[in-house]
Order: C-alpha cells, then sequence, then structure tokens
C-alpha cells in the first residue's frame, strides 16, 4: 500500500476545503538566548543556558509558601508578603546590574568551586549584610565607589568565608578575589540606599511577626529569605 506523509494529507485535505494547509498557517515560535539560574552555595545565581529568569522574577513570588495557622493571620501574612513584593518590584527597577556581569560573578564563582573552596554559610550570611550597609551607604551618599578601607575591610571578611583555602596559593588568592570585585560591582550597580534597606528589613519583620508557623521562602532556590541582603543582592 502506498503511504503518504502527514504534510502531504494535511495538504490534500485543506486544498480540497478550500484553505491553505495547515503548515503554512502554523506559526512559528520564536528561539531566543536564555539564561537559567543554578543553585550554587545555596542561593540563585545565572547559569549560561537555559530559560532566562531576572533577578527580580525569580523573587518575585517571595513568600508564595508561606503556611499560617489561622485566617486572620493568613490575611496579614498575605498582605505582608503582597508589600515586601511591590517593594522589591520598585527597588529592582532601578537596577542598573547586567546580565554580563550577572554572568561574569557566576564563573568565577565557579572556578572558586572547581578550587575546592567551600563558604562558611553564617560567615557569608554576615559578610553579604556588611556589604550591603556599605554599599547602601556609599550609594545614598552618591558615591560610586567604595573607601579603600571599606574595600580592604569587606575582603578581608571575605576570604575569612572561605577559611585559611582563600590564601593558601597565589591561584586561591586570585580566585576569591575575584568573586568579592564582582560581587561588590553587582552590588554597587544595585543603587540601594539606607531607605530601601530599611524598607525590606521592616517588610520583612512583619511577615516573621505575622506568624510563628510561617514557612516563608526565597523564591531562587528555596531558602529562608531572612534578611534584606538574601533579596536585594545576586545569592551565591
Amino acid at each position: 500500500m502506498m503511504k503518504f506523509s502527514k504534510d502531504f494529507l494535511s495538504a490534500l485535505l485543506s486544498a480540497r476545503r478550500g484553505g491553505p494547509p495547515a503548515s503554512a498557517t502554523r506559526k512559528r515560535r520564536t528561539r531566543q538566548a536564555e539564561l537559567s539560574w543554578d543553585c550554587l552555595e545555596g542561593r540563585a545565581v545565572p547559569s549560561r543556558f537555559g530559560t532566562l529568569h531576572s533577578f527580580a522574577a525569580r523573587h518575585a513570588a517571595f513568600g508564595s509558601q508561606a503556611s499560617t495557622g489561622s485566617s486572620g493571620s493568613t490575611t496579614t501574612q498575605s498582605t505582608a508578603q503582597q508589600t515586601l513584593r511591590t517593594d522589591l518590584q520598585s527597588i529592582r527597577s532601578k537596577s542598573g546590574v547586567t546580565l554580563g556581569a550577572l554572568t561574569t560573578f557566576h564563573t568565577d564563582l565557579r572556578a572558586v568551586r572547581t578550587a575546592g573552596l567551600v563558604a562558611d554559610r553564617t560567615l557569608l550570611e554576615t559578610f553579604k549584610t556588611d556589604l550591603l550597609t556599605a554599599v547602601a551607604a556609599a550609594n545614598t551618599a552618591g558615591n560610586t565607589s567604595l573607601t579603600s578601607a571599606q574595600h580592604d575591610a569587606l575582603l578581608t571578611e571575605f576570604e575569612s568565608v572561605y577559611g585559611s583555602s582563600a590564601t593558601s596559593s597565589a591561584a586561591n588568592t586570585t580566585a576569591v578575589t575575584k568573586v568579592f570585585n564582582d560581587y561588590v560591582s553587582i552590588a554597587l550597580a544595585t543603587n540601594v540606599n539606607t531607605d530601601d534597606v530599611t524598607k525590606i528589613t521592616n517588610d520583612l519583620a512583619a511577615i516573621n511577626s505575622g506568624s510563628t508557623t510561617s514557612t516563608t521562602t526565597n523564591a531562587g532556590c528555596g531558602g529562608r529569605g531572612s534578611t534584606a541582603a538574601d533579596l536585594l543582592l545576586p545569592g551565591f
């Protein structure tokens, strides 16, 4: 028996109906060069391939998984979470962080991990908060960089995040310093100021006080978004 292709049969049926072939009307999907996010050190950072999700979009659903014990606290939590989402959207709309900068950070961070260096989570969170505080003050004052003293102090603090391994070899020191410089540049480019930090800190306090059973999560990789630095700076 003679076999016909689906396209041939479709064209034949369309011609009998007086319409164009289905293949002629089928819409072609647009493919875009996109970037996805990996969870490195428990946080969200962009990977080279996949689906593009901006930093803002990845955290827009912050708090969407919160659970509470009563309808009253549910309403309070919902309102607090919506306030947080609105404030984050407003703050991130002024960010000047580029995809290229995030990709460079991602690449340099992978190099550190490949070298076998492991970050201390507690020290890392402290460093992020200290960096955000310094950057917010600089942006508020209209400065485009940190002072030399701030830079050196924060670099020393960042090196301590990786322990003695950070300075055990010239290669490790170079790798860690590159990640540090990437992160400082990104933090400054967020254009976050002290008012922004205060606003997000207050929003988080309102969420946390809404219910003792809250399981509010950071929408990037499922970690708890418990500080302003978690939400206003790209993660590790």
